[in-house]
């Protein structure tokens, strides 16, 4: 993590096993969470702006995936959205958790399987199937 004001890292978080693919915050500022190669989803806890105050939260693992893409909060950060690719037959699957008990709510497939899915409002998202020439789901969560 770097600061706005310098290039130079104020925090490094060392705790996954592999290439950290994607990192994002959520929207009140307090979580943060990292997406990697090693198929996990570490949620860190920020009590404040200083590299002293990041803990591990919680950890999600997705053993039958290659590698997580992404993961998103929505707006209301009472959920958590995880973009990655399932092992052979290589599928892209889109989880969606609760947050902040990281309970599973809905899983979706999307092709091709290295497309990423996306928070549209709070209670719906996106995904990709481009086997049907750009056609893209909406997808409501009940």
């Amino acid at each position: 993590m770097h600061s706005k004001r310098s290039s130079t890292p104020w925090a490094t978080l060392t705790v996954h096993e592999d290439e950290v693919l994607h990192v994002t915050m959520s929207h009140c500022g307090h979580y943060i969470s990292t997406s990697s190669k090693d198929k996990s989803v570490i949620i860190w806890k920020m009590s404040e702006y200083s590299a002293q105050s990041i803990a591990m939260f919680k950890r999600i693992y997705f053993p039958s995936w290659d590698a997580v893409f992404q993961s998103l909060f929505n707006d209301q950060d009472s959920l958590l959205l995880v973009s990655g690719v399932a092992q052979e037959p290589y599928v892209g699957e889109v989880m969606i958790y609760s947050f902040p008990k990281c309970k599973h709510i809905k899983t979706v497939n999307c092709m091709p399987y290295d497309s990423f899915g996306s928070w549209l409002g709070n209670t719906f998202f996106i995904v990709g199937d481009f086997d049907e020439m750009s056609y893209s789901a909406l997808i409501p969560l009940l």
